[in-house]
């Protein structure tokens, strides 16, 4: 109950606050895109919005899971395979030096990393601890939920912010 419920509150709050970022500034998201030279460049546009539409699909059907269960597992596949889309690209710019932003959380400087990689791979981890604990038969109840609804929104907002943390870590202590 708990491993389920928590990998459901981290997936659905990194997809939204993903969603969000990409729906707010979806130029450069867009231009994003084109700086991963992985697709081309005509078809930045139109992958920038269905992978935007499938974050925003994710969160929605996660969501509705609460009175539907059925529905949870084939979102957390669906986000599973987003998640090894977008690392496949975050590997793809790495390995070939490239040094551009990732915009996976909204405008950042930081050009992409190996945290970038590291996220995905844990998020990866959590979606499939949610898929594997399965569909409890009775869900948690009152301040357990909360508690574990807590946890997981306090998880998000570190594993989305890690990249970010680590680069201001690091300069920090190179300026010293």
């Amino acid at each position: 109950m708990i491993a389920h419920l928590f990998g459901l509150t981290v997936i659905a709050l990194t997809f939204a606050a993903s969603a969000v970022s990409k729906l707010r500034d979806r130029g450069g998201f867009v231009q994003s895109i084109r700086a991963f030279q992985v697709v081309p460049e005509r078809l930045s546009g139109p992958v920038a919005t269905l992978l935007t539409g499938v974050e925003v699909a994710v969160v929605a059907v996660l969501a509705l899971g609460t009175a539907v269960p059925a529905v949870v597992p084939p979102a957390l596949v669906a986000a599973a395979a987003l998640l090894v889309a977008y690392t496949a690209g975050l590997v793809s710019v790495r390995v070939r030096g490239l040094h551009v932003p990732c915009h996976c959380f909204g405008a950042s400087p930081v050009p992409v990393s190996w945290y970038d990689i590291a996220r995905n791979a844990l998020l990866l981890g959590i979606a499939g601890l949610a898929l594997a604990a399965g569909t409890p038969a009775d869900p948690l109840a009152g301040v357990d939920a909360v508690l574990v609804a807590l946890a997981g929104a306090a998880t998000t907002l570190v594993v989305t912010n890690l990249a970010n943390v680590v680069h201001t870590v690091v300069t920090a202590a190179g300026t010293d």
